[in-house]
């Protein structure tokens, strides 16, 4: 089969294109465009835009086999709408009806575009895949239904991508005056220091740790482990870490509810935030719990990390990515064949 993988996201792009080496596949990745929109404009795929694209490149479109669209799912509009004739995956790895609200030029998602999804779970060559659970919960509640299949990352970085250099460049953006083995790392990103300064209530519990800009997946390895404030259903990153055997520490579900309830104009979690499904998130799910380790409070959090059997937990982390890759890469398999 020749594949072409329309998408947004390189960490994605990597993704499949490890998939494709694994399997021996030929798959090429492309970002999408329909030849004239700028920005994030883009991202609302209107009934005139899914027709101007397909009209621009329809014959490029034809030369495939199969089109895996993934990042958003509004892209897969241009091949249902149209009636591409070739095999179709829509791989959901943000909200079905993600839109760029502040550059929406044609009041995007439509009725059109509910249908357009509706029926796509009917048709013999359309395959929809979520990559976490909560997909599936929140294309229920706007009454669409695309299933309960769902295919999550790998974590591996692909040869090619390796090779290239189009993601994961490690430019070691940790100053070499930190020294990895005695410290965990706090990420840059909201939770961590907008609704809290994560960092200086590690410092305050004597936690010694760094918060700052990174190069890549590699450059966190060293770290005792990495103490973070979930933000979103699912990660990328979090999959490239199991990879590594890299440690996440994160608040139990009860802390983290607290946390949000204290901070509740702070708090930010990737939309809809549902308190009560936080459980279908990858970072609360019950195949997922041993990965982590929870604290309860501050004061839990403390003595938890002074009690880590480190070598243990990084052995348990690898071993359940082995057997994770290996059930994405049979899932992909499976997907492929469309007899």
């Amino acid at each position: 089969m020749k594949i072409l993988h329309l998408g947004f996201h390189k960490g994605l792009f990597n993704d499949l294109q490890y998939v494709s080496e694994q399997l021996g596949l030929d798959i090429q990745y492309l970002k999408f465009t329909d030849g004239c929109t700028k920005g994030g404009a883009l991202y609302n795929i209107s009934h005139k835009r899914a027709r101007d694209t397909w009209i621009k490149f329809q014959n490029f479109y034809n030369q495939f086999d199969l089109i895996i669209t993934s990042d958003t799912c509004p892209i897969s509009r241009v091949f249902l709408q149209n009636e591409f004739k070739g095999k179709l995956i829509i791989w959901i790895c943000n909200r079905f009806d993600y839109c760029d609200t502040s550059s929406n030029d044609c009041n995007f998602p439509d009725n059109e575009y509910y249908e357009l999804l509706r029926n796509a779970k009917t048709n013999k060559n359309v395959k929809i895949f979520s990559y976490t659970k909560f997909e599936h919960t929140y294309a229920k509640i706007k009454n669409v239904d695309i299933g309960n299949k769902i295919i999550k990352p790998c974590g591996f970085i692909s040869e090619l991508f390796k090779q290239n250099q189009l993601s994961f460049k490690n430019d070691n953006k940790i100053p070499t005056t930190i020294n990895k083995n005695e410290m965990y790392f706090v990420p840059p990103y909201h939770n961590d220091t907008i609704m809290i300064n994560l960092s200086a209530i590690l410092t305050k519990h004597k936690i010694s740790n760094y918060c700052g800009k990174y190069g890549g997946p590699n450059d966190l390895v060293n770290f005792k482990g990495i103490i973070h404030i979930p933000y979103a259903w699912s990660n990328l990153s979090l999959f490239e870490a199991i990879q590594l055997g890299i440690i996440y520490i994160i608040p139990s579900l009860d802390f983290i509810l607290e946390l949000s309830r204290e901070n509740e104009w702070k708090f930010f979690w990737s939309p809809p935030y549902k308190r009560n499904k936080l459980h279908e998130s990858e970072w609360y799910c019950k195949k997922n719990k041993n990965l982590f380790i929870y604290f309860s409070s501050w004061n839990n959090l403390k003595l938890k990390v002074n009690n880590i059997d480190y070598n243990a937990k990084k052995n348990y982390i690898k071993n359940f990515g082995i057997n994770h890759n290996k059930q994405m890469l049979e899932k992909w398999k499976n997907a492929f064949n469309f007899n």
